[in-house]
């Protein structure tokens, strides 16, 4: 029998070990590759979350600076130094509009022409400066932390403003007022009985009263045409942010208020003249003269818009700071800051007395401590101060020696005695003997160090001039201000604003710088 010629089927071979030693190595290599693929990927992920949030979340909100409890962020300058931008431009604009109208209108060697011309002119250079760039970021910073400053002392002084003050404060800045103006007062003659003059008098003169008093506009007056359509409406200033308009070709809220907004760029405050009085000759010769006298004194008010006007005006406004984010909310925003700093100045100016302390006295201020202690040695010699003061005077070569001042009959306020000599002069003025000569006081003023030798002749309270008691007010709100601002422990700046700039105001601003140079308007 012979043999099958089919095989048997071989089994697989198996791997060897060097084999399945290869395979398990090319396994584990491709596993960690793969692990470290993924472990890039997700670093490489959230890094661009890391970067995304830190530019869309943590940047803008870091914090720039630190007023007491609050805090202005990267986003609250930004936006502000857009805003400060925006009113440096638009001022310049404006104000390079009048300079093209004076030299349009100008004749000859006008002086007050000229005046003006030069006037707006060296304002147009101020308003340069303000738009550069690093400018810009100072400013809105410094802002922005006068705020907070002074919401946060009106609150410890429990000062408030309601929306509805905000409001009326609006209106009133594009000239709408709530309440119906009331027009001037009638005039009623008045009988007045005066004694028939003698027979001896019969060509005596007499003057006759005529009154021509105009009454001023009501709520209902015609003088309130609404806006062009090329009148425009947008805030001008630095302040500007509290929101006022002037009267100008343009509707423009400014930082003070005007006290006769009008309604559009076509329409004027209305100013009825007061009653005049108009002198006639004219011989009595009957036994009495009625006189015609106004019963009340004429009030000027100011004009008033409509309610859609205000509307119109009002829309215009939002409407041109649109572009850089500046909303109706950031608007009352201003104007209630604006509130606040009034209500605050008007509560530090009921703190300052209307009475200080006066002086009379006559001094000398020498450049030299030499000088001075030449000049104390006549006057203990017997030369009279007067004599001492036109003599320190009249010393001009080879250079002079100092300047005297006699007061004559004049008080001066401890304020102005500060001022003028400094706060070492003022404490010897205090305590010094009457009509004795002091010895040689050290004191500072306005930076220049100066040897004052004096004679006090009275001193004694007094209330304060008008004007002086106004600065005095307005000096102790400022000096508060500063005060404050510059305290370390209230007021932290924690970046440098000129570091934040964003791109498009360093831009806007260089273009600005540019066109500005050349003396052409933006």
């Amino acid at each position: 029998m012979a043999k099958s010629t089919e095989e048997t089927p071989s089994t697989p071979t198996k791997p060897t070990r060097i084999q399945l030693s290869r395979y398990e190595r090319e396994q584990r290599t491709r596993k960690v590759v793969v692990i470290g693929a993924a472990a890039v990927a997700g670093i490489v992920l959230i890094m661009v979350l890391l970067a995304v949030l830190q530019i869309t979340v943590w940047e803008p909100s870091r914090a720039v600076a630190r007023v007491g409890p609050d805090s202005i962020n990267v986003t609250q300058l930004q936006r502000r130094m857009k805003f400060e931008q925006a009113v440096a431009f638009q001022q310049y604009e404006r104000m390079a509009g009048q300079v093209a109208q004076l030299q349009q209108q100008a004749q000859g060697n006008d002086q007050s022409n000229n005046f003006l011309l030069n006037f707006y002119q060296q304002q147009m250079q101020q308003l340069v400066g303000r738009a550069e760039s690093s400018a810009v970021a100072s400013t809105a910073l410094d802002n922005l932390v006068t705020e907070r400053l002074v919401r946060q002392e009106s609150v410890k002084r429990g000062i408030a403003v309601s929306s509805d003050e905000v409001q009326k404060d609006v209106e009133k800045t594009f000239g709408l007022y709530r309440e119906t103006l009331t027009p001037f007062p009638t005039d009623t003659p008045v009988p007045t009985n005066t004694p028939a003059p003698t027979a001896t008098s019969t060509n005596t003169v007499v003057p006759t009263t005529t009154s021509t008093n105009t009454p001023a506009p009501t709520a209902t007056s015609t003088n309130t045409p609404a806006p062009t359509a090329t009148s425009t409406a947008a805030v001008t200033t630095t302040e500007a942010i509290s929101g006022t308009v002037a009267a100008t070709n343009t509707a423009i809220p400014t930082s003070s208020p005007t006290s006769a907004p009008t309604a559009s760029a076509t329409s004027k405050p209305t100013t009825a003249p007061s009653p005049t009085a108009t002198a006639t000759a004219t011989k009595f010769v009957t036994p009495t003269v009625t006189v015609i006298e106004p019963t009340a004194t004429p009030r000027l008010q100011p004009t008033t818009v409509t309610q859609d006007d205000f509307k119109v005006l009002f829309d215009r406004t939002l409407s041109s700071y649109s572009a850089i984010g500046f909303t109706e909310a950031d608007y009352r925003t201003a104007v209630e800051n604006n509130l606040y700093q009034e209500k605050l100045k008007a509560a530090f100016a009921k703190e300052v007395p209307n009475e200080a302390k006066h002086y009379k006295y006559d001094y000398i201020r020498f450049n030299t401590e030499d000088a001075a202690k030449a000049g104390l040695d006549k006057l203990g010699k017997g030369v009279s101060m007067e004599a001492l003061i036109s003599e320190t005077n009249n010393i001009t070569q080879p250079a002079p020696i100092g300047n005297g001042v006699s007061a004559g009959d004049t008080w001066i306020s401890q304020f102005n005695v500060e001022q003028q000599t400094g706060p070492a002069v003022l404490a010897q003025l205090e305590t010094l003997p009457l009509d004795k000569p002091s010895g040689v006081i050290s004191s500072t003023t306005n930076g220049q160090p100066g040897f004052f030798v004096l004679v006090p002749k009275a001193r004694e309270t007094r209330a304060l001039e008008a004007n002086e008691l106004k600065q005095m007010q307005e000096k102790a709100y400022s000096d508060w201000l500063e005060k404050t601002r510059t305290d370390a422990s209230i007021v932290k700046r924690e970046i440098e604003p000129i570091t934040l700039i964003p791109a498009d105001i360093k831009r806007a601003s260089d273009n600005f710088m540019q066109r500005a140079g050349t003396g052409a308007p933006q």
